[in-house]
């Protein structure tokens, strides 16, 4: 995962695994999450409520996902490594 920062490059935030779904504990389906799991540790390190407010857009082919700045101070990019991964989360 990485975030643009102020010398506009990109900042490693490191790698996880990507997750979409239902927001646990939600009474809508429409509620769901893009969420970002540390590969090392566990951890969450996004948590992004996907509404059909924002803007996503590809670069890259079908391996990055842009999270333009409409809901965040900077642009995260979330990079995925596994084409047929890939693919699959721009189907949600």
């Amino acid at each position: 995962m990485f975030r643009s920062n102020d010398g506009g490059g990109w900042d490693d935030y490191g790698a996880g695994r990507v997750t979409i779904d239902h927001l646990e504990g939600s009474t809508s389906e429409k509620e769901i999450v893009l969420a970002v799991i540390d590969a090392e540790n566990k951890e969450t390190m996004l948590l992004h409520l996907i509404t059909p407010d924002d803007i996503y857009r590809r670069r890259q082919g079908e391996e990055a996902l842009l999270l333009l700045p409409l809901l965040f101070p900077s642009s995260l990019n979330i990079q995925i490594s596994d084409k047929r991964s890939a693919q699959k989360r721009w189907k949600f």
